[in-house]
């Protein structure tokens, strides 16, 4: 199948339900408006066969400005399934409802694809199970030309494909079922005259018979509209009626994105209110919340999800567009009148479903998983998925009203029930919990329920050190040198105590992580460092020198934080310099910006990491300790390495000092502060791809250190 120069959107509507239809390559120009649409959205992905980097950047805006009640995925082909598998948040709440399995025919090469229905075969899928196929070119059996696990990694930790009714429909091709019927319910109350509106707003529906015959104060409420078919300019029409004093209120952002910007003078100071995109920075959970006048520059800071009262952001294009639309002076009894009914319609008795709000969430909802587990542990959130597990934000509940928020670790279904995945599940809870040390995640419990596997861990709110580094790169910005010093040095405080672990005789356990990167280590909201995952950490016995038991063939960890000796044994033994090593790549990273052994392909990486040639850096700010630091930690020679995380500690904490600029926790909190700020001005959701994390930040222009007043 060829690729279009560019790619082309069909679009279908139905009252209340739309399919969108894309040909061709995602890439930095996609239109992420494109998904304007509410109420149940299906996107056919069968015509896309490329999505670039920047691609991927444009389908995450999108997905987060979503106002669908209803998110679809149909026919998706291999290069967007390996982008579910891979990126977090990919699908945001979005089901996909069938994909192409990609087989390949030894005998005569011909490659095809089959189309699995994942609403009658999900099962199949989540066992990693697929369909026989037979080659149209020549007969023979063709084989699955991917690893099945791996291809169906995200259908399976996810529950089974529900779509609702319309959507259904909407598949049939029945073009006009399920529509939500219009309804409009009036009060009185005093001088207020309220019009609650819900459902399909079509070309059927006579707006301006809604207002005949009214007088004084009218407030239109329009929580329960589902989707607006019709010109929206009849309904702003009812603005210009003189007998009423006409007010909206809890308008939907769709509605309010779509208002043209000609029109949108005649709606100054006449909203009340609007619902508004909220992104928390906790547990990164969008919903929508009300917004008015006064709160729009000072929205709620507390998450309906998590709970957490840390700040968060509106949606900064629809704060915008609201900004000179809202009303300042709204008539006290209208005020009292909303107040005494928050959020839905008033319902008849003999309506089937409440009008209600629409569902406008873009992540964050709950799983389909058990509200408890192990009788104690109360799931709000899956908050990343990773190869091996899936982390679920919960809250720990005791004696008389103890609660405490926890992350939630769980082998993905997938590989509940391998045993060689178990023990490594098992084992990571083992050593982690031996650790007590503040800049490493404390690990508080391990517990089974219905046969799976937990762990309970510290749940850190902030960010992991990916989700920053890909905040700067977007931003154009550079890591203070300060505050990349500061990480490192904590990471070699939390990797000292995992180093210095002593078993119960006072033998060293010679413990090591062996997967130091980017994505494993957190910076928390308050500014603290942490290391997690040690789900493939190893003890090496007293000496730290000896092998770690890795079957031969078999490499633990990133290939662009490996070093030397993970690559190849002859070069020596995995001990705690490997890890010293990849603190040293994670240091030169925060500071290039470049990770100098990734590569586009395995093979490469594999090359580059064996080779270690680091490359010289192109910046010219860093002290002559500080490069001296890097010479050392980078050194392929392992003798030549620091033989203690404590003694690149030491060395680090020097430079700082030299710097003048001691980087404390309060400091590295307004800088990630900062950065958060601009990249949510530049549009950015920042997504945690990894467990106990949360958000990213900002760092200051050009600077080598951290400036306090920055924040």
């Amino acid at each position: 199948m060829g690729v279009p120069a560019a790619l082309q959107i069909t679009r279908m509507d139905i009252p209340g339900a739309t399919l969108l239809t894309l040909v061709g390559t995602i890439d930095a120009d996609f239109d992420r408006k494109v998904l304007a649409a509410s109420g149940v959205v299906m996107l056919d992905l069968s015509g896309v066969t490329r999505i670039t980097s920047y691609g991927v950047r444009e389908w995450m805006r999108m997905l987060s400005h979503s106002a669908a009640t209803y998110l679809g995925f149909i026919g998706c082909r291999p290069p967007l399934v390996a982008q579910f598998n891979m990126v977090a948040g990919f699908a945001c709440q979005g089901e996909i409802l069938s994909l192409y399995l990609p087989y390949l025919c030894e005998s005569c090469g011909t490659a095809t694809e089959r189309l699995m229905d994942l609403r009658t075969k999900w099962e199949m899928a989540a066992k990693g199970t697929v369909p026989e196929a037979i080659c149209e070119s020549c007969g023979a059996q063709a084989e699955f030309d991917d690893v099945p696990e791996s291809y169906f990694s995200h259908v399976a930790s996810n529950a089974r494909p529900s779509p609702p009714a319309l959507a259904e429909r909407l598949l049939s091709g029945e073009s006009s079922a399920g529509a939500d019927k219009f309804r409009v319910r009036k009060e009185v109350h005093g001088q207020v005259t309220s019009l609650w509106l819900s459902g399909a707003l079509d070309t059927k529906v006579r707006i301006h018979r809604l207002v005949d015959g009214l007088e004084g104060t009218v407030v239109v409420i329009g929580a329960g509209i589902t989707t607006a078919t019709s010109d929206l300019q009849r309904l702003l029409a009812l603005a210009d009626v003189s007998t009423i004093q006409l007010y909206f209120a809890r308008l939907p952002p769709f509605l309010i994105r779509a208002l043209p910007e000609a029109d949108r003078q005649r709606l100054t100071g006449r909203i009340i209110s609007a619902y508004i995109p909220f992104h928390c920075f906790a547990c990164h959970f969008s919903h929508s919340v009300e917004i008015d006048a006064s709160r729009l520059g000072n929205p709620p800071n507390v998450c309906s999800r998590c709970g957490s009262a840390h700040a968060g952001v509106v949606d900064p294009e629809l704060a915008e567009i609201l900004t000179p639309l809202l009303a300042t002076c709204v008539p006290r009894e209208v005020l009292a009148y909303l107040e005494a009914r928050p959020g839905i319609a008033p319902r008849d008795e003999d309506e089937a479903t409440s009008p209600g709000i629409p569902s406008l969430l873009a992540f964050g909802t709950p799983t389909a998983h058990p509200d408890r587990i192990a009788g104690k542990y109360q799931i709000l959130a899956r908050i990343g998925i990773g190869g091996m597990a899936e982390v679920f934000l919960a809250k720990q509940h005791g004696l008389r009203g103890f609660e405490k928020r926890v992350a939630l670790k769980r082998i993905l279904p997938m590989l509940a029930s391998s045993d060689n995945f178990i023990d490594m599940f098992l084992r990571e809870a083992r050593l982690a919990a031996q650790i007590s040390h503040p800049n490493v995640v404390q690990i508080f419990d391990l517990c089974t329920d219905d046969g799976n596997h937990f762990i309970a861990m510290e749940y850190v709110a902030g960010w992991d050190l990916r989700a920053v580094l890909k905040a700067t790169q977007v931003l154009a910005l550079r890591i203070p040198v300060a505050f990349a010093c500061r990480v490192a040095a904590d990471v070699c405080a939390g990797l000292h105590a995992a180093h210095s672990l002593t078993n119960d005789t006072g033998g060293a356990c010679g413990l090591v992580h062996r997967d130091i990167s980017p994505p494993n280590l957190l910076l928390s909201m308050q500014g603290a460092v942490k290391v997690s995952d040690f789900g493939i950490a190893k003890a090496v016995g007293a000496a730290g020198g000896a092998g770690v038991g890795t079957r031969p063939g078999v490499l633990k960890g990133k290939l662009a934080y490996m070093a030397p000796e993970q690559i190849d044994p002859e070069h020596g033994p995995i001990g705690y310099h490997t890890d010293i090593y990849a603190v040293g790549l994670v240091l030169y990273e925060m500071l290039s910006g470049i990770a100098p052994f990734r590569r586009d392909d395995e093979v490469a990486a594999m090359r580059a990491a064996h080779e270690a040639i680091v490359p010289a850096m192109a910046r010219t700010d860093l002290p002559p300790t500080l490069t001296a630091i890097l010479a050392r930690a980078l050194s392929r020679s392992i003798a030549d390495r620091y033989a203690a995380a404590i003694d690149m500690q030491h060395d680090l904490e020097h430079v700082l000092m030299e710097l003048g600029t001691p980087t404390t926790q309060r400091d590295m909190t307004a800088w990630l502060a900062d950065l958060a700020a601009a990249a949510v001005e530049h549009g950015e959701w920042l997504p945690a791809d990894k467990t106990p994390t949360g958000v990213p930040a900002r760092a200051t222009r050009g600077e080598s250190g951290v400036n306090p007043q920055a924040g």
